[in-house]
């Protein structure tokens, strides 16, 4: 078996990129052993059991590996995945509701690409796992034709010459959409015991 197995994961994953844009990947390491990877951002290092066990509680990096690999993960590792609506909507809803929060801080504090960034990717979870959720399965690969107008809209935002009001049109011009999104995602992910 392999020691290190690299998967691509974010923005290049899902071929929605600018020049700013950059390579992330997570390794999957099959040693019993921690290996002391080289710090850096674009790479994180997981070992098998703790992929395992994020794919399982339904963290979206893992996920999204999964899903771009899942044959991959089926016939090498054995990994098959189980969906859980209410971990799903657990983990979504803390997600998107954390990235709407920091796109507004980051603008308000004149880091507009990485707010910009934030607020996308509520809307392109949102997307993501509404078909997670209705199909039990999704490629995050295949989403360019449906979002990438919208994520090159947001991008553009980034030489807005109003940033003070940039959050408030943002969210006028969006939150209509999330919000349809969210919806129909907690109707198909309702708590637990509902």
């Amino acid at each position: 078996m392999t020691n290190f197995i690299h998967f691509l994961t974010g923005s290049q994953l899902y071929g929605m990129t600018n020049l700013l844009s950059d390579y992330d990947y997570l390794v999957i390491n099959n040693n019993e052993d921690p290996f002391p990877y080289p710090p850096n951002k674009e790479i994180e290092v997981w070992s098998r059991d703790k992929f395992l066990v994020k794919l399982v509680d339904h963290y979206l990096k893992p996920l999204e590996v999964y899903f771009s690999n899942d044959y991959f993960f089926r016939t090498y590792y054995g990994f098959g995945f189980n969906l859980n609506k209410p971990n799903l909507r657990r983990v979504v809803s803390a997600v998107v509701s954390n990235a709407h929060v920091k796109a507004k801080k980051k603008i308000r504090d004149g880091e507009i690409y990485t707010g910009l960034k934030s607020y996308w990717h509520t809307i392109r979870i949102l997307t993501m796992y509404v078909d997670l959720a209705k199909n039990g399965s999704f490629d995050p690969r295949g989403y360019k034709d449906k979002l990438n107008h919208i994520y090159e809209d947001i991008i553009s935002m980034i030489n807005d010459p109003e940033p003070k009001t940039l959050f408030k049109r943002l969210v006028e011009k969006y939150d209509p959409l999330a919000r349809e999104l969210l919806h129909e995602f907690r109707l198909l992910c309702p708590l637990e015991g509902k």
